[in-house]
């Protein structure tokens, strides 16, 4: 990689991720020098909540294994007839947002749920938000009800990359392992060898997100780390709140630092052509459809059912009159969302296409530092950075990201140190134009644009991380040729790269809009007064609205998601294999 493709890439990554976090740990220090945090802490019993989250953690994770392991039997080692839209229905959980997923689960087992109400009946007392038992033992502290619900958002995220693994193992070993291993040992002494880091990868991947997700655990009133963690730094104090998420950092940075281990050994399972597979019999499909019906279709019917028929002739029904009362979050969201796309794909794209260049030292590794982050810590860095934009004081947390950066972006030392010092000082005249114009005021306080920040630093670093791969196979003879021929770097990106990366790009484009439209426990601070958001609206709509025009709400919401994918589906439909 050149020196300047180093340059930009280490001031994107110095203003956007680094700076926040710089000036979020200097706070957090100050917390810690003046007292703050022991106030904070007294009477919080932060180790009983640590315990309620690795245990809700552990379970959400064994639950993901039990709902992914159907469907990864059928999918990843038979061939079923309409493949592809099973495997569509699959990743339906995933676009569903997890407190919509928590408003359905409680119209099944809630405290008024038609499940719990028939239990009832018949002398079971269920209820998705209690423990399974009371007091102070050792059941007291396990919830199965929030750590069922996110399973039943993530168990997609085991299953998918493992099923994808097995459908391109190598035949010609497959072939030769069973002359000497016939049957079924054979089948399943290869699947576990080929699909190991697949499903290493989906189970810390699940295990970090239950420990970091907020919004669950706050409508079924959990009791656990992430819940105090975002009470802290919304209501009592931001500095004290950055200190007390640090147990689920430390936890968050090991399952970053696993995740990358096990990237290469995960991005080659998934390349390779289709193997060609036996078709699947009567129970195999009867077992698929129990995966899926309790992982999306028991939750989707719940929520149509709560929501009620739609009026097509005369009359007015929940969706009607909900929309009428929401038309401004629908365009509102609208407005962000193409705000925050298209700078989020050309940053993607170039970022990806610089990384895929040649090393970059560890400075992939810090734009990956969000991942290991609850949203709401990234929200509350942002607010602080912007705060102190604002106050002309956030000039030394620009030079000290830039040097940091610099020092990270690879190459000899030499390079790294005029890497450092440039973007430190594009930093530091950034900061003092945007503070005494009151550009920062205007654009980040007043304006949409927090929360755009909020997610690019959340999804930049994952939509760069895959287009690296796309450009990693592209051929580098066309490239060299193209070159040669004395074709400008913008030809040869169209000539030689735009080809193999364009179809990386739309499934990458798809992936960070679902994430984008679906986030929200950054998005609950940042969102700024006048600007309404759809899952801010559903979120809040829970305490004060009915049922019926809550369901219909999500129902509304979860239409308007799927939408990009059935576009891009029928846009690409005549490539697919």
């Amino acid at each position: 990689m050149t020196f300047r493709a180093r340059l930009v890439l280490a001031v994107v990554v110095a203003l956007l991720i680094l700076q926040p976090l710089v000036v979020l740990g200097e706070r957090g220090v100050g917390a810690l020098l003046d007292g703050t945090l022991e106030s904070v802490l007294t009477g919080a019993q932060v180790g009983t909540l640590f315990a309620n989250s690795i245990f809700l953690a552990l379970l959400t994770t064994l639950f993901a294994c039990l709902l992914a392991l159907p469907a990864i039997w059928v999918l990843g080692l038979f061939s079923v007839r309409g493949e592809g839209f099973f495997t569509a229905l699959l990743a339906v959980p995933l676009i569903i947002p997890p407190h919509i997923h928590t408003i359905a689960w409680t119209r099944v087992l809630g405290d008024k749920g038609w499940l719990s109400v028939w239990l009832s009946e018949q002398g079971l007392d269920v209820n998705v938000r209690l423990p399974l038992a009371s007091g102070e033992g050792l059941l007291a502290h396990i919830y199965p009800g929030p750590a069922w619900v996110m399973a039943a958002a993530f168990f997609p995220l085991v299953a998918l990359p493992v099923i994808m693994t097995l459908r391109r193992m190598d035949r010609d070993g497959w072939d030769a392992l069973r002359l000497f291993m016939p049957g079924r040992r054979a089948l399943v002494a290869r699947a576990l060898a080929e699909a190991a880091p697949a499903f290493a990868a989906g189970l810390v991947a699940v295990f970090a997100l239950s420990l970091m997700t907020y919004p669950v655990v706050s409508l079924l009133d959990t009791p656990v780390l992430v819940q105090k963690v975002h009470f802290v730094f919304s209501q009592v104090d931001q500095s004290a709140g950055a200190l007390l998420a640090l147990p689920l950092v430390v936890i968050g940075v090991l399952a970053v630092l696993i995740l990358a281990r096990l990237e290469g050994s995960l991005m080659a399972g998934l390349s390779g052509t289709l193997r060609p597979r036996e078709r699947a019999g009567g129970l195999p499909m009867a077992v698929l459809l129990v995966a899926l019906v309790l992982g999306a279709g028991l939750p989707l019917g719940s929520l149509l059912r709560e929501a009620g028929p739609l009026a097509l002739g005369a009359g007015v029904d929940n969706y009607q009159s909900v929309f009428a009362r929401t038309q401004e979050a629908f365009r509102d969201t609208g407005l962000l969302l193409l705000v925050a796309m298209p700078v989020m794909l050309i940053l993607a794209l170039a970022g990806g296409r610089l990384m895929a260049r040649g090393k970059v030292g560890v400075i992939d590794a810090l734009a990956a530092l969000p991942f290991a982050l609850p949203p709401v810590a990234v929200g509350v860095a942002l607010l602080l950075n912007v705060s102190a934009m604002d106050a002309g004081e956030a000039a030394w947390a620009s030079v000290l990201a830039g040097i940091l950066a610099g020092l990270c972006a690879g190459g000899s030392v030499r390079e790294r140190l005029l890497i450092a010092g440039s973007a430190a000082l594009a930093g530091f005249l950034l900061q003092e134009v945007l503070g005494a114009s009151g550009l920062a005021r205007g654009l980040f306080v007043e304006g949409p644009v927090l929360p755009v920040l909020g997610w690019l630093a959340l999804y930049l670093p994952l939509a760069a991380r895959l287009l690296r791969f796309a450009f990693l196979r592209v051929d580098q003879d066309a490239v060299d040729a193209a070159r040669l021929m004395g074709a400008s770097s913008f030809a040869r990106f169209r000539l030689a790269e735009w080809p193999h990366v364009r179809g990386t790009l739309a499934a990458v484009a798809l992936l960070t809009l679902i994430l984008c439209m679906t986030e929200l426990s950054a998005t609950l601070l940042l969102l700024r007064p006048g600007w309404q958001f759809l899952q801010v609206r559903i979120f809040n709509m829970v305490h004060y609205q009915s049922a019926g025009e809550v369901a219909a709400l999500c129902v509304l919401v979860l239409l308007a998601t799927l939408l990009p994918l059935l576009v891009v589906r029928l846009a690409f439909r005549e490539k697919r294999s």
